[in-house]
């Protein structure tokens, strides 16, 4: 039986793709330096069941020749993309020359190989360029199986707007290449199928192709038979998969909603940090209060320490006094029996002075009765005269 379930493939997309998929095929097959363990992009759309290659022989003239550049190369879109691809690359690869998108926008000739440069050191440390790079770099791209032609008057005139944007879509589906190269050459691979599933798809195509030239149906039959069992098998990964990923969104969507009634763990922290901030500022008023108390109490001791260095000056001056005195005593000769006579006689003075001072208010008591009965005499002998001088008047 031929493979008639392969006739949905119109004969525009077969021609499309045949050149990159013929260039991937001669690429598997001479297993170069550069290419070995690297499938190149370029294969057959992602179709919904196996794909089918009907016997077409004017597909042999087109083989050989390199397509153009289907891609949207011009749109600024997809030039952002591939320099911010080409940027991260570079970046995270040891590039050491200062790389950024802005200078990217518009490179020049120099700046464009150094990056060639690196990236094809990359494919094979210890390839050498020529002293022409100009023509080593499209023999390079052809070598690693690139589908579209790479000119050397592009690369003398890189930067400008005509010939920039092909040499960029080059040199990112180059960091394509390379990443692919890291991840198989690391074992990230997970399953057959990536995200565009061309990686079985090109395998199935060039292994197809090659026994559709060689007429073994037979062999075609099987690959059939194996490329349907190996995607219904990666499609009940997938389901698996999506069942796994929609049970763990269901529960992060509750845990989500769990989360979103409890209170909100920013505001708790927010208002405990407030509190916190409060407490420093009050702390810091009570430190700023006892530090002026210290102040006052070191001067307030300051003051005491000079007081008591007052107080001893004046209890040593005292104690010298004393020595002074006791020293002015001890010189006297004035001994006990004469203190007791001028006691003695003190005491006598004393007795005399207290019988005058006795008779002193006796004689100013006479005194002041004298004076009243010379008062009360002055004025019977007014009355008397005021009589006579009335009398004397008549």
């Amino acid at each position: 039986m031929r493979r008639s379930t392969l006739s949905t493939i119109s004969p525009s997309q077969l021609n499309r793709r045949a050149s990159g998929s013929n260039a991937a095929a001669r690429m598997l097959g001479k297993q170069s330096r550069l290419s070995s363990g690297i499938p190149m992009p370029g294969g057959v759309n992602k179709l919904g069941g196996p794909p089918n290659l009907p016997r077409r022989s004017s597909m042999h003239g087109k083989v050989s020749q390199l397509r153009v550049d289907s891609r949207p190369i011009n749109e600024k879109s997809f030039q952002h993309d591939c320099i911010r691809k080409l940027t991260a690359y570079l970046t995270t690869h040891g590039y050491n020359v200062a790389i950024s998108t802005k200078l990217l926008a518009a490179p020049s000739s120099k700046e464009v190989l150094n990056i060639v440069q690196f990236l094809f050191h990359q494919l094979d440390p210890n390839f050498k360029f020529s002293a022409k790079l100009e023509e080593d770099v499209p023999l390079m791209f052809k070598r690693v199986g690139y589908p579209s032609q790479i000119s050397k008057s592009a690369l003398y005139a890189a930067g400008s707007p005509h010939t920039w944007p092909g040499l960029l879509a080059a040199l990112a589906w180059l960091v394509d290449l390379l990443v692919y190269q890291e991840k198989k050459e690391t074992g990230d691979e997970e399953a057959p199928f990536d995200d565009n599933g061309s990686k079985l798809i090109l395998e199935y195509a060039n292994r197809s192709y090659e026994c559709f030239l060689g007429g073994d149906d037979d062999e075609c039959e099987r690959l059939d038979i194996e490329f349907k069992k190996q995607f219904d098998d990666s499609k009940l990964q997938l389901d698996d998969k999506k069942q796994k990923l929609e049970k763990l969104a269901t529960e992060v969507q509750a845990k989500l909603q769990t989360l979103k009634k409890q209170p909100s763990a920013l505001l708790t922290q927010q208002s405990r940090n407030a509190d916190f901030l409060s407490d420093i500022a009050k702390f810091d008023h009570i430190n700023s209060n006892l530090q002026s108390h210290l102040q006052a109490a070191e001067k307030k001791l300051e003051d005491r320490r000079q007081e008591l260095v007052a107080k001893k000056a004046e209890r040593e001056a005292i104690l010298t006094g004393n020595e002074e005195l006791k020293q002015r005593i001890a010189a006297q000769q004035i001994n006990s029996v004469d203190v007791e006579r001028m006691r003695k006689e003190n005491e006598v003075l004393d007795t005399n002075l207290q019988q005058v001072v006795a008779r002193g208010r006796e004689l100013l008591d006479a005194a002041w009765d004298y004076e009243v009965q010379a008062s009360t005499k002055l004025k019977e002998l007014e009355q008397i005269v005021a009589l006579f001088t009335q009398q004397a008047n008549k």
